[in-house]
């Protein structure tokens, strides 16, 4: 190996554990985060060479949220390849938007908000959030706690009715709050949005271009808002299932995130808008 970057030219790699193949792209893209190195390692099926080419083929655009899809393997005419779907039983890995939206019922949405709205509103939330609660519930009959603390929130007036009738996971809601001023100001982006998504999921996958039985007949609006505070990757909750039946059924659920993206070095505001349809 002579001076300068290292470089990868032989394929045959089978032999070298997930590590050590991590370990070689790190030593490279030292400034490339090892979650990230390991989904294009994934996505290029094991392969160091067609990892570090992708890698050094793009860049990402500063200031802007984005996808594995703009490392993924390219064609011959230059687009990104289109996923196969897998058998049934097996796991499906997407990382881009695009696949996303293909293969599950769900769209998602990057760079919703603009950078200033996106930060007015994570500070506002951030402030409620110091009063947050963590809710219990019963999981294989013992009372456990969240991890994480929560608080729901409604349009005025509706906040004291709901505090009386209003369950979740078996047990009343005491932390009803009335919607914050920059929550309803993203609102009627996330409607206009959720809507927008949803006409292009009945025209592109739904039989005959028309909504599926049991759906609401006019257009999707947000009465509330369930907010959620995660204090660092400790409170993760894991993978799971949220056991939400009392919406009815094949509600969506708009989704929005808020907090600090790992794809650039600088802290900056991101937003992302997951809207899901939960049939």
């Amino acid at each position: 190996m002579e001076g300068g970057k290292r470089k990868f030219v032989d394929d045959d790699d089978d032999d070298e554990t997930t590590e050590v193949k991590i370990a070689m792209l790190a030593s490279v893209h030292p400034d490339v985060e090892p979650e990230k190195l390991l989904d294009m390692l994934v996505a290029h099926r094991g392969s160091i060479a067609s990892t570090t080419a992708a890698l050094e083929r793009r860049k990402p655009m500063a200031k802007q949220q984005c996808s594995l899809r703009r490392y993924g393997p390219i064609t011959s005419s230059g687009r990104s390849r289109k996923m196969k779907a897998v058998k049934k039983g097996r796991t499906l890995h997407v990382f881009d938007p695009v696949d996303v939206a293909e293969h599950t019922p769900c769209t998602v949405v990057h760079d919703f908000l603009p950078a200033e709205v996106a930060e007015g509103l994570l500070r506002e939330l951030l402030g409620e959030a110091e009063t947050f609660e963590r809710s219990s519930f019963k999981l294989f009959d013992n009372v456990v706690e969240s991890p994480h603390s929560a608080a729901f929130f409604v349009e005025g007036g509706e906040e004291r009715v709901l505090r009386e009738e209003y369950f979740y996971n078996g047990s009343k809601l005491t932390d009803v709050r009335t919607i914050t001023p920059y929550l309803e100001k993203v609102k009627p982006r996330v409607q206009q949005v959720v809507n927008r998504e949803i006409q292009h999921r009945i025209a592109t996958h739904y039989p005959n271009g028309r909504k599926l039985r049991h759906q609401p007949p006019g257009p999707w609006t947000a009465n509330s808002a369930f907010v959620n505070c995660y204090g660092g990757g400790n409170e993760s909750v894991g993978w799971h299932s949220d056991q939400l039946t009392y919406l009815g059924p094949r509600a969506v659920i708009g989704s929005l995130s808020l907090g600090v993206t790992p794809a650039s070095h600088h802290p900056r505001p991101a937003s992302s808008l997951d809207a899901a349809s939960r049939g």
